[in-house]
């Protein structure tokens, strides 16, 4: 299996085209490599967790604005978007390296996103992951 490292580089070059393929087709699904990356840091003996950010419809949050990361400049919008942590730091492929929880909303989305939010604590991530 690869390092938590080498996913994530593996990823982030993967990622360049707006998670599509030259051809135009969708290649990636943000919560597939979140699975993935928590899988990668759980074999490196580290306790992820699964973070969110985005607009909740079962909490009527439709008056959030759509996510746009900045790494698209405008192209690609999202209602919402899932990722691994390990403690306060963010291993999400969409940045060249991870970042602490506080920098992230600035670093990603240009602080326009909703409070990242623990959707899978890392008391339950392996009982997850396992499904």
């Amino acid at each position: 299996m690869e390092s938590a490292q080498e996913y994530f580089l593996r990823m982030h070059n993967s990622l360049a085209n707006n998670y599509r393929t030259p051809d135009g087709f969708f290649s990636e699904s943000c919560a597939y490599i979140s699975f993935e990356m928590a899988r990668r840091l759980l074999a490196e003996n580290k306790e992820p967790a699964i973070y969110w950010v985005g607009r909740m419809l079962a909490e009527r949050e439709l008056d959030r604005p759509m996510l746009e990361p900045a790494r698209y400049s405008g192209k690609v919008r999202w209602a919402c978007h899932i990722f691994a942590g390990v403690e306060d730091i963010i291993w999400d492929p969409i940045l060249p390296t991870p970042v602490s929880i506080a920098d992230y909303p600035q670093l990603v989305f240009n602080n326009r996103c909703s409070d990242v939010r623990i959707k899978v604590p890392n008391s339950e991530i392996r009982d997850f992951l396992q499904r």
